[in-house]
């Protein structure tokens, strides 16, 4: 199954027995706070590289002040993986045994899960797939939206199901039942990726709007889950793309976002983002950028500039001020 149907029966409450997991750190996270936080710790075990008796001895013990008790399994041999799924028919429907695998795993172990329907797979989606997704979502909970709204949603998410599944979720709740989805709505409600508010603030800047990009380059550096290195990360690779426009627009490519997008590979919104910079900064000018941008990590383990700080220069003098 995918991770979208398994957090269905999550959200339901109704997981029990073996799972094998290909799936994103996030989504064990999430697996994770489903158990009452009152009595997480007694009812959550995560075992690393555990030999098949200690799984069984994890698995035998009953919840505490809760209906569920989870076990989370990394690094274990298959051979021993495999075996858990006949001993699973036996095991106390009160726990859920998950099998974290990262990597490609044998065909017997990915057997032995497909058989009970206990595979699950995090697949990411593509844009059309994940707007589908989105709609199917909301269509389901009675409720329609916008194109603009279920377009906006996506760019702002990304790409990943559990996400966006979380995300749809959210927009749902806060129109209500029999209402609609809108793009004011959305930017309300839904929680933008890193990667949309980074695409935003240049979007901002390049067209003219320094004010409201420096404004969402504030939000960017002031909150806690996004970092000044990881930021400066990200830009670089966008002015290399800008970089690789511009070169191309030198020799006379055309001033295209779609020509661009698949010249260089990019998703169309991506591309319209590299052509904006390319028209705006020259060539040295982009050169200088990602070399700025990468020794940022630099600047701040050595101890001459904070990372906060020399993010902040790179952007005023690349991007705002221009």
């Amino acid at each position: 199954m995918d991770y979208a149907h398994f957090n269905k029966l999550l959200t339901k409450g109704e997981i029990s027995g073996i799972f094998l997991f290909h799936v994103k750190q996030s989504a064990l996270t999430n697996l994770i706070e489903s158990i009452d936080p009152l009595s997480r710790e007694f009812n959550v075990a995560q075992l690393y590289a555990p030999s098949a008796a200690a799984i069984k001895e994890a698995c035998e013990l009953l919840p505490f002040l809760s209906h569920r008790r989870l076990i989370i399994c990394r690094n274990i041999q298959e051979a021993e993986a495999r075996a858990l799924f006949d001993y699973a028919r036996n095991m106390p429907d009160t726990t859920t045994l998950i099998l974290y695998m990262r990597g490609k795993c044998g065909s017997g172990l990915v057997n032995k899960a497909k058989e009970i329907n206990r595979e699950v797979i995090f697949e990411k989606l593509t844009e059309s797939v994940a707007q589908r997704f989105v709609s199917q979502t909301l269509a389901k909970r009675g409720i329609e939206a916008e194109p603009e709204a279920i377009r906006l949603i996506v760019e702002m998410v990304g790409l990943d199901a559990s996400a966006l599944l979380n995300e749809t979720t959210k927009a749902a709740d806060y129109v209500g039942p029999g209402a609609r989805v809108t793009a004011a709505a959305v930017k309300e409600c839904v929680t933008s990726n890193e990667e949309y508010a980074i695409f935003n603030m240049l979007n901002e800047f390049f067209f003219g709007k320094t004010e409201q990009g420096l404004r969402i380059f504030k939000y960017l550096v002031n909150d806690d889950s996004n970092s000044a290195i990881g930021i400066a990360h990200y830009l670089s690779g966008q002015c290399k793309n800008m970089l690789s426009a511009r070169l191309l627009l030198n020799q006379g490519a055309k001033e295209n976002p779609n020509t661009l997008a698949k010249g260089l590979k990019l998703k169309p919104y991506s591309a319209k983002i590299a052509l904006a910079g390319a028209k705006r900064l020259k060539t040295e000018e982009l050169r200088q950028a990602v070399l700025d941008l990468c020794d940022i990590n630099y600047l701040q383990i050595s101890g001459r500039m904070s990372a906060a700080h020399a993010l902040e220069l790179a952007v005023l003098k690349y991007f705002a001020a221009k």
